[in-house]
């Protein structure tokens, strides 16, 4: 019987010693989270910075490379065709559908 006490006092304090370094274990885990966030914090606020650097000049190249495409689209002929075909739009009227309005819609054209 006494062996048995034995045996579950040092079964007992395997148990106590397995806890512990569980404990251990966790506060050790717990203290790597703990000091990795601020160095996540910091690496997202650089990351932040970065971005907000780099923000207006991608911005800059994308307006620059419309404003290219624009100019080349102006200068062509079909360009130019579909430019002063939007101006004139609103400015004349609308063509009927009868043949009989085409004189009265062409000399309206010619007049503007």
């Amino acid at each position: 019987m006494e062996h048995t006490k034995e045996l579950s006092k040092d079964e007992e304090r395997e148990f106590r010693m397995t806890e512990l370094r569980e404990v251990e274990l966790r506060d050790r885990v717990e203290e790597r989270q703990l000091r990795r966030k601020p160095l996540e914090l910091e690496r997202q606020r650089e990351e932040r910075e970065k971005l907000k650097e780099e923000w207006p000049s991608k911005e800059l190249e994308r307006q620059i490379k419309k404003d290219e495409e624009d100019r080349a689209q102006k200068e062509s002929v079909p360009g130019q065709l579909r430019y002063f075909g939007k101006m004139l739009d609103p400015l004349l009227p609308k063509l009927g559908e009868d043949p009989n309005e085409y004189p009265a819609y062409f000399k309206s054209v010619e007049d503007i």
